[in-house]
């Protein structure tokens, strides 16, 4: 529908006479300035100017329709509503890394944002407890001896090494080859057998304590260590206005109570994990392990559908970002 856009004012008569009147009515087309014409008279156009169907300008406003009185003008478009956006829709936080982790400057540095020293040291001394207790069934005790920081982040770094060169699922013998075939970073960092004891004895948590915290929690051997890798990975970025929410399994065949079976996925056979990500970046903000049925006591939440999305966009809650979830 076309929307009248002006009507020129006509309050200023030049002449009385019939004739002129007439001679105005049968010009063919105007232009007008309000900044410089106040009257009619001074936006006349000679009556030689054709008027064509379209009355084309290069007004800032678009073109225009002139009406059968030739003065009144029409837009082609119609007027965009000038409104400010409403405040509910304006994301407050920026989204990018956050002052925590903005002095980054290496992958190292920006890895150890995430996988915090405290969590590294957390490990190395529950791994260390655990080799203390079964020291003695090694012939020589000296091939159980205990670990460090820098020889634990050399382990995480070689799990990373392997994983991007797609041997997660080789034999590790065949890694660490001496042939050509193998990996020469893995053997220049420790030998086949010290890798295969750390991953056998790698521990994150304590283990004599253990069987009183699983009265509570399924999730008691990464409790500890889950919580502060999530906290970290909240501190460290805020997301951008659209987010996601899905579920992953992570391939695993061990013994679990809350292995899960999806014929649908790769694996089959897993750890269920949901996620909050960025749609964007990928980035993950927020994850919650499916433990099913937890026993009495704080853990003890709803897994429905409706409480696992609550839960996890509780970090982004009254934000004012859009959240998008499957079924």
């Amino acid at each position: 529908m076309l929307q009248a856009f002006k009507e020129i004012p006509s309050n200023e008569e030049t002449t009385t006479d019939k004739d002129e009147s007439d001679a105005d009515l049968s010009m063919e087309s105007m232009n007008v300035d309000d900044a410089d014409h106040d009257s009619q008279s001074e936006a006349d156009i000679s009556e030689d100017e054709e008027l064509s169907e379209y009355d084309e300008t290069d007004d800032d406003d678009g073109n225009f329709y002139i009406g059968r009185d030739k003065q009144t003008r029409w837009r082609k478009t119609q007027i965009a509503p000038r409104a400010k956006t409403r405040g509910k829709n304006i994301v407050k936080k920026i989204p990018g890394p956050i002052s925590h982790a903005r002095d980054t400057s290496t992958e190292l540095e920006a890895y150890l944002k995430i996988m915090a020293i405290d969590i590294i040291d957390e490990i190395v001394k529950c791994t260390n407890k655990y080799m203390q207790g079964i020291r003695h069934k090694f012939a020589r005790e000296r091939r159980c001896t205990e670990t460090s920081r820098s020889e634990m982040m050399a382990l995480l770094g070689l799990l990373y090494v392997i994983g991007t060169r797609k041997g997660h699922h080789a034999n590790v013998r065949e890694l660490w080859t001496a042939d050509g075939t193998g990996v020469q970073i893995l053997r220049a960092c420790m030998s086949y057998d010290r890798f295969l004891l750390l991953l056998r004895c790698i521990r994150f948590d304590d283990v004599q304590t253990r069987p009183g915290r699983r009265q509570t929690d399924k999730l008691a051997p990464l409790r500890t260590i889950l919580d502060i890798f999530v906290k970290n990975c909240q501190q460290c970025y805020n997301t951008s206005e659209f987010t996601t929410i899905d579920e992953k399994l992570h391939p695993f065949r061990g013994r679990c109570s809350f292995i899960q079976y999806m014929p649908n996925k790769p694996a089959k056979y897993g750890v269920k994990i949901f996620a909050l990500c960025d749609a964007k970046t990928f980035y993950c903000s927020n994850l919650e392990i499916y433990c099913e049925k937890q026993p009495p006591g704080p853990y003890d939440v709803r897994n429905t559908s409706a409480g696992i999305v609550k839960r996890l966009v509780s970090p982004i809650k009254n934000s004012y970002k859009n959240v998008t979830t499957d079924n």
